[in-house]
């Protein structure tokens, strides 16, 4: 008999799992029983928060307030869970497995992931010396922690861009993320000229 620990395996995210005692609780109030013992490693959680949400806090993070870019961060998604379902964008798509639009608002964490993911870059441009002393340009794939790194700071500088008013960061930023879902956002751009410019110094890579 198992039980899920972790509401969650809704768009990529692990779900961990337990065996519970079939036997009679002790207790009445026990629902589940107690575990059997030892418990499985899967019982561990080696990280308390889910990575993209951690990841995003500690970017936002300022002269090391981290309690203030976790308040920051719960008004992020707050915004995105009250706003609308965005509208689907002609010129762009999501990345591959991502949710539908229409459930994007009751998953908070999902809309984030889903913005990130769908502008993050596969590759970056990185200089090596090549032949008579001349550098040449070759692109270098990312792993998933680098690809989303860059695609945070775009949409930080797109956010730093926005004109200045009474609205505070956590709802810019959450207009930001939403402007990425529906295509709207400048980092779209920024993802395909890497692309691009990846594309063009192919020629470069030796094999």
């Amino acid at each position: 008999m198992y039980r899920s620990d972790v509401l969650a395996e809704t768009h990529g995210y692990p779900r961990i799992f337990f065996p519970v005692s079939t036997q009679t609780p002790p207790n009445p109030d026990d629902i589940y029983g107690l575990p059997k013992l030892p418990l499985p490693g899967t019982y561990r959680m080696t990280d308390r928060y889910v990575p993209i949400v951690d990841q995003v806090t500690n970017m936002i993070m300022q002269h090391g307030m981290k309690a203030k870019a976790q308040a920051n961060m719960a008004k992020i998604l707050g915004y995105l869970r009250t706003k609308p379902m965005p509208k689907p964008s002609a010129k762009y798509s999501m990345i591959a497995g991502s949710p539908p639009l229409s459930t994007l608002p009751s998953n908070p964490i999902a809309y984030l992931q889903t913005a990130i993911d769908s502008i993050a870059p596969l590759v970056k441009l990185k200089s090596v010396r090549g032949s008579g002393g001349f550098s040449n340009t070759v692109p270098v794939p990312l792993n998933l922690r680098q690809r989303r790194r860059t695609a945070i700071v775009w949409i930080l500088d797109a956010v730093a861009k926005r004109v200045p008013g009474p609205i505070r960061f956590p709802e810019k930023f959450a207009e930001e993320i939403i402007a990425v879902v529906e295509g709207r956002s400048k980092a779209w751009e920024k993802r395909n000229q890497a692309h691009k410019t990846a594309v063009a110094s192919r020629a470069n890579v030796k094999a």
